[in-house]
């Protein structure tokens, strides 16, 4: 409905806190992607990479970190 779609806007896509946060996880992501492609050998097992490719072990990598231990990782 109008109303719902309205509502999600408001307090969703166009809300500022929310926004904010999505441009801080992108720039942690991010960051995190280009730490562990730069230095796959620190992060990675390269079984894995030979098997998958880079892009793809850095991707299962990332994607399985709990928010804790990414924000723990961006931050050393």
């Amino acid at each position: 409905t109008l109303a719902m779609r309205r509502y999600l806007f408001e307090h969703v896509y166009e809300n500022e806190v929310a926004t904010a946060e999505f441009a801080k996880a992108t720039g942690v992501l991010g960051g995190l992607w280009e730490r562990v492609r730069t230095r796959p050998d620190d992060f990675l097992d390269a079984r894995v990479v030979a098997a998958e490719g880079l892009d793809a072990a850095t991707k299962d990598f990332v994607a399985g970190m709990t928010d804790r231990f990414a924000v723990s990782l961006y931050e050393t």
